[in-house]
């Protein structure tokens, strides 16, 4: 068997869409916060002296400043750094997170459990005697190179370790 890659990278539309969000709401976030004169009352439960109303301005502007440089970083490295999930014979190497460096190779023998978990997200975790992984199909060009890698993975390990869909 020749190697098999897929490309494994964060969706650079979705994380700019963060990043852009995350900028709009640092300025009008500062924006409320440095020409603030009020007082602000949340849901009319939670209320606030203009100098709450204030700092809760600055912690928002935080917050989505934040955001933006989370989004910015993932972008970046969706861009930039070229990560993949490798099969070959005997085993497979994969980032150990979406946005890890750290590589890992896994040898299908050592695969104890297989799952396929959807919430808002599908993803196949896979367990195996050095820890977890879990790979998510939205990282993956698309939902034929999800299903293609669980076909290939269910041809490798054993028929009792079979990939389970919850």
């Amino acid at each position: 068997m020749n190697e098999i890659k897929f490309t494994y990278k964060p969706k650079i539309s979705t994380f700019s869409f963060v990043t852009i969000f995350g900028i709009l709401g640092t300025f009008v976030m500062s924006h409320r916060a440095l020409n603030n004169d009020r007082g602000l009352i949340l849901n009319g439960i939670i209320e606030f002296s203009e100098n709450g109303a204030t700092i809760f301005y600055w912690i928002m502007t935080a917050f989505c400043l934040a955001f933006a440089l989370v989004g910015a970083f993932t972008v970046f490295q969706g861009v930039f750094l070229q990560r993949e999930i490798i099969l070959q014979e005997n085993s497979f190497s994969c980032p150990k997170k979406l946005l890890s460096t750290q590589i890992v190779s896994v040898n299908y023998a050592d695969i104890t459990a297989t799952n396929i978990f959807q919430s808002q997200q599908t993803f196949l975790e896979i367990l195996h005697i050095g820890g977890r992984l879990s790979i998510l199909q939205s990282a993956l060009p698309n939902k034929q190179a999800f299903y293609q890698l669980i076909e290939i993975l269910e041809e490798k390990i054993e028929f009792t370790k079979k990939i389970k869909f919850f």
